[in-house]
C-alpha cells in the first residue's frame, strides 16, 4: 500500500522563503527513520500555494509514527524568520488483505 503526503506553502503578504524539511516516518525507505522530504522554496505573493509532497510505501511494520515539520519561513523586512514545526501522530495497522 502507497501514501502520498502534501505539506502545502502560502506567501505572508510578501515574497516568502522556506526552507527546512518533513519527515514521514511511517514511509518506508533505505534509511531507519522514514523519508526526509527537504524543502527550500520562495513563493510570491498572490500565487497559488504550492504543494511539497513525497509518495511512498507504507511501513510493513504496525505500529505509532509521526509526520513531523521543520521549516522557517523568511519575509523580508522583517527581523526573524517564524519557526513552523508540527508532529502529527500516524497509526499503521496490519492490512486485513490476503497477501
Amino acid at each position: 500500500m502507497s501514501v502520498t503526503v502534501s505539506l502545502y506553502l502560502y506567501d505572508a503578504g510578501a515574497r516568502t522563503t522556506y526552507q527546512g524539511a518533513f519527515l514521514s516516518e511511517f514511509i518506508a525507505s533505505s534509511k531507519p527513520i522514514g523519508y526526509e522530504t527537504r524543502v527550500d522554496y520562495a513563493i510570491d505573493p498572490g500565487k497559488r500555494p504550492t504543494a511539497f509532497g513525497v509518495t511512498g510505501p507504507v511501513t510493513a511494520s504496525p505500529g505509532e509514527y509521526k509526520l513531523k515539520m521543520a521549516l522557517l519561513a523568511a519575509v523580508p523586512g522583517r527581523p526573524d524568520p517564524h519557526q513552523v514545526g508540527d508532529s502529527v501522530p500516524v497509526r499503521v495497522v496490519p492490512s486485513n488483505r490476503p497477501v
